[in-house]
């Protein structure tokens, strides 16, 4: 049953109705200006089905606040359509991850573990701080892509480095590396 008086479009969820989260009836609010509660009611239509009544989608969103004051789903607007890109971030990690491994190892035997982990690792700290301030979201999955690559590389270049160290190298052995 739609909620025709609040100008919330409603859905089914389940078998279940809501309020969307996505569409808004059409209405001129403007005429109301100046008019009397009651009055206000009769330029509302009956309770029907609500078929009839034209919609529009939301162009903005009010988000809950109150654990939190920005999410990446506030920040973007990933609602409505946009649900897709949510994941999209993960799985943009990933892809990262999976090319910075096996390039990671090539890189360090090419140009040396040390020097690579050193450069990562900066590149990682640029990339997490440009990421975590990023205006719009096809940048923050760059970072996101070189962040997940860059980190990989840190990670298996300090494990390998603390193993030669833990064999036999010795700390004066590591820092030659």
């Amino acid at each position: 049953m739609p909620d025709t008086k609040t100008g919330v479009s409603r859905t089914t969820v389940g078998g279940v109705a809501h309020h969307s989260q996505c569409e808004m009836y059409v209405r001129n609010y403007s005429v109301l200006e100046g008019v009397t509660w009651e009055e206000r009611l009769k330029y509302l239509p009956d309770e029907g089905d609500g078929s009839d009544l034209p919609t529009q989608p939301c162009d903005a969103w009010e988000y809950d606040k109150t654990s939190f004051e920005s999410t990446l789903i506030s920040e973007w607007d990933l609602v409505c359509g946009r649900e897709h890109l949510r994941s999209l971030s993960q799985s943009i990690f990933m892809v990262g991850y999976f090319f910075g491994a096996p390039l990671g190892g090539y890189f360090c035997d090419r140009f040396g573990r040390k020097k690579l982990m050193s450069g990562s690792l900066w590149a990682f700290i640029v990339v997490s701080v440009l990421g975590s301030v990023a205006p719009s979201y096809p940048l923050f999955l760059v970072c996101r892509l070189v962040m997940a690559f860059t980190g990989t590389i840190v990670y298996q270049a300090s494990y390998i480095l603390g193993e030669r160290a833990s064999c036999g190298a010795g700390t004066v052995g590591l820092l030659w590396v």
